[in-house]
């Protein structure tokens, strides 16, 4: 939980308000932050210019999304569950990753004249996994492509 600092008008005064607001709209499925989750998660948030979308999935096989443009906040909402099998994938397809840190990708490639930025995450208990892989036309390749479709694949299927 983070804590909430105030400074000028209203410092020092708690907002029991605004934490029963945001633990209604929590529960309305209205979404979550990515610091909100526990690990383990598996993620990829790719960036467009100044539009992005997200996919997460986390333990419980839940796959979250989020997308949007100049929106600034990354909040994931609920698509649905998926399967064994289908988490299986994505975290075969994770444990299939470079161990060892890839650098990032030194210019991101443009389509469309706009940036493309892609991120892969795995959050395990004791660390978070990031890796910054670069594009060819748009796509992720060998062997980041085969995660990114598995959380492509997961978030279709997601009921």
């Amino acid at each position: 939980m983070h804590e909430d600092v105030r400074v000028g008008r209203g410092a020092g005064r708690k907002r029991p308000l605004s934490l029963a607001m945001g633990l209604m709209l929590l529960a309305m499925g209205c979404g979550r932050a990515v610091e909100d989750f526990e690990p383990p998660y598996f993620r990829m948030q790719r960036e467009t210019g100044l539009c992005g979308s997200g996919i997460l999935v986390d333990a419980q096989k839940t796959v979250w999304t989020e997308g949007g443009c100049e929106n600034g906040a990354l909040v994931y909402h609920p698509k649905g569950r998926i399967d064994d099998a289908a988490f299986t994938r994505v975290e075969e397809a994770f444990q299939a990753l470079p161990a060892e840190p890839v650098p990032d990708c030194e210019a991101d490639e443009q389509v469309n004249g706009f940036d493309v930025d892609v991120r892969l995450s795995w959050a395990e208990k004791e660390r978070i996994r990031t890796w910054n892989p670069c594009t060819t036309n748009g796509e992720l390749t060998a062997p980041f492509k085969a995660a990114g479709d598995a959380l492509q694949e997961a978030s279709q299927q997601a009921r």
